[in-house]
């Protein structure tokens, strides 16, 4: 034992308690990092410094770009954080809307909303843009050649969003035949944050045109 100051068990009290730190140092870093030959963190997996669990891809300047696995709000996925270095993200997840309950029908010759009609909130990121899919059933509930039905998707509440939206449209002249058909568009220029996405109905020629199993999904960028 070297000689030491004090009484005669400060050393080893004083070892135990390096070692206890030591111990825990392990305990809580578990994790690894890959640097850059500037020495900038740009991979970082395992127990993470907010506390959650996964891995985070860096910038060259060290900013965090994208993240897997526990997020700092507590979800599990995939975030692209903002490029503005603020600590903001979104997750980029494909949140489904759920399907129309029962039937719609209308025979309104300009965009309405029905009740039961799904909507679909979603976080965009700063690319501004979403993957909209509107899919569902389009049916006659007259006889005629000329009777059509239109489902609009519609972003906050604007028709075609900024670009185009997806639409849905079936023409026949024979009473209750049903068309199931879909479409997807790129909808772009949105500002980051949160959008709603619905969609709206109209009868182009006035009658009665039903509508069910309308659906949703939303990829956000």
């Amino acid at each position: 034992m070297p000689p030491v100051p004090g009484k005669a068990n400060d050393y080893f009290v004083n070892l135990i308690k390096t070692m206890q730190k030591r111990i825990t140092a392990l305990e809580t870093k578990q994790n690894f990092g890959i640097r850059d030959a500037k020495n900038i963190l740009r991979l970082q997996a395992g127990l993470l410094p907010d506390g959650t669990f996964g891995m985070r891809v860096f910038d060259t300047a060290g900013n965090p770009r994208i993240g897997f696995g526990q997020l700092p709000d507590g979800d599990s996925g995939m975030a692209v954080y903002s490029q503005s270095n603020d600590g903001t993200y979104v997750e980029v997840n494909p949140p489904v809307a759920t399907p129309a309950s029962g039937a719609l029908a209308t025979a309104s010759t300009s965009f309405t909303t029905l009740t039961g009609s799904p909507t679909i909130s979603v976080n965009v990121g700063i690319s501004g843009k979403v993957l909209g899919i509107l899919s569902g059933i389009v049916g006659l509930s007259v006889s005629s050649n000329t009777q059509q039905g239109i489902a609009q998707l519609y972003v906050d509440g604007v028709a075609n969003g900024p670009t185009i939206a997806a639409s849905l449209t079936m023409a026949s002249g024979v009473a209750g035949v049903q068309s199931t058909g879909g479409d997807i568009a790129l909808i772009s220029g949105l500002a980051q944050g949160a959008h709603t996405l619905s969609i709206e109905y109209k009868s182009v020629f006035g009658a009665s045109i039903n509508f069910s199993e309308m659906q949703i999904t939303a990829i956000p960028y």
